[in-house]
C-alpha cells in the first residue's frame, strides 16, 4: 500500500506511465512479459525466469519528505535548492528501515536457489538486499551492482549515488564491474531531473540484460519510481481478473518484495496457479490488464 504522503507522486506518475506504455506497445518496445509467482519458492515454468523484485526499505531520504509534507511545505526537501549542503546524498537505512530488510530474512532463506543477487548501486537498496539475503550473500551468492536499477536520476540530492571507488569500500561484496562503467553518477545533473520516457527505456534495457543472462532465479534490489515504471511502461503485465495477491502495477512499499514469473514477449508456457475456489484453471492464459485500472 502506498504511503499517504507518496500518493499523489504514485498518481501523477501512473497517470504518465499509461501514455508511455501505449507508445512504447505500439512501437513495439516493451521488454517481456510479466506474471506473479503464485508459489514463490517453486522452480519457474521452462522459458522463464523467477525473479523477485524489492523496494528498498526505508530510507532518511523517506522520512524527510514525510516530515515535510505533513508540514505543508511545496516541493520535496531533497532538491538543489532545498538542500544545498548535500545532507540527503545517497542516504542510508533508518533502523526501521533495516527492520524491513530483516523482515525479508525468512522469506530469502526459503528461496534457497537464489543464483545472482542484482542490486542498485544506491546504497539504501544495495543495504536491503545484503541484510534481507545475508544468508546466500554469506554462502557465496553473487551480488552483482547495475546502473539501470538507479533510481530517476537528478536535481534530488538522495538520488544521487556516491562514488564506486566509496561504494566498492563500503560493500566489498558487491561486484560493480559487470553494471557500473563510471565512477561518478552518469544520471546527476543539478538542475534537471530524469524523465520517464527516460527511466522506461533504462527499465526496458534493464529486462533485456536479465532475460540474456543464464541464471533463472534472481533477486532485484531497487527503487519506487524505477519499479512503478518498469512494471507500468516497459513490460506487459498479466494479471487474471479477479486474481487475488499483491496488484504487480501498483505502488511498492518500503521493503516490499515481489516474486515474478518474467520471460520474452510470446512466450506461450503460462504459470500454473494451484487449484482454489473461483480461481482460473490451471495453465489459463492471463488478460492483459490496462494500466487505467490500476488503484495505488
Amino acid at each position: 500500500m502506498v504511503a499517504a504522503h507518496e500518493k499523489a507522486d504514485a498518481q501523477q506518475t501512473l497517470f504518465a506511465l499509461h501514455a508511455i506504455l501505449a507508445s512504447r506497445r505500439a512501437a513495439g518496445g516493451l521488454a517481456g512479459v510479466v506474471r506473479r509467482a503464485f508459489e514463490e519458492t517453486v522452480p519457474p515454468p521452462a522459458g522463464w525466469k523467477r525473479v523477485s523484485f524489492i523496494r528498498h526499505g526505508e530510507g532518511y531520504h523517506n522520512v524527510a519528505q514525510r516530515e515535510w509534507k505533513e508540514a505543508g511545505k511545496p516541493g520535496e526537501p531533497y532538491t538543489t535548492d532545498t538542500d544545498p549542503e548535500y545532507r540527503y546524498l545517497d542516504p542510508e537505512l533508518t533502523a526501521r528501515g533495516t527492520d524491513q530488510a530483516r523482515a525479508l530474512q525468512d522469506r530469502a532463506t526459503a528461496l534457497s536457489d537464489v543464483e545472482v543477487i542484482i542490486v542498485s548501486p544506491m546504497r539504501r537498496a544495495t543495504q536491503t538486499a545484503l541484510i534481507g539475503f545475508e544468508r546466500a550473500v554469506a554462502k557465496g551468492v553473487p551480488v552483482l551492482a547495475h546502473e539501470l536499477c538507479h533510481e530517476t536520476g537528478g536535481k534530488h540530492t538522495c538520488d544521487k549515488r556516491k562514488s564506486v571507488t566509496d561504494l566498492k569500500a563500503e560493500f566489498p561484496q558487491v561486484d560493480y564491474s559487470q553494471g557500473v562503467e563510471s565512477e561518478e553518477d552518469p544520471y546527476w545533473d543539478a538542475e534537471v531531473r530524469e524523465t520517464r520516457e527516460s527511466l522506461a527505456e533504462r527499465g526496458a534495457k534493464f529486462v533485456c540484460w536479465l532475460l540474456a543472462r543464464p541464471e533463472r532465479h534472481i533477486v532485484v534490489a531497487a527503487h519506487s519510481a524505477m519499479l512503478m515504471t518498469l512494471f507500468n511502461a516497459a513490460v506487459e503485465v498479466e494479471q487474471p481478473e479477479g486474481e487475488d495477491g499483491v496488484d504487480l502495477l501498483s505502488w511498492f512499499d518500503t521493503g516490499e518484495m515481489r516474486t515474478t514469473l518474467v520471460a520474452p514477449l510470446g512466450t506461450s508456457e503460462v504459470a500454473k496457479r494451484p487449484p482454489a475456489d473461483g480461481a482460473p484453471a490451471e495453465g489459463t492464459p492471463a488478460k492483459k490488464r490496462p494500466v487505467a485500472a490500476v488503484v495505488v
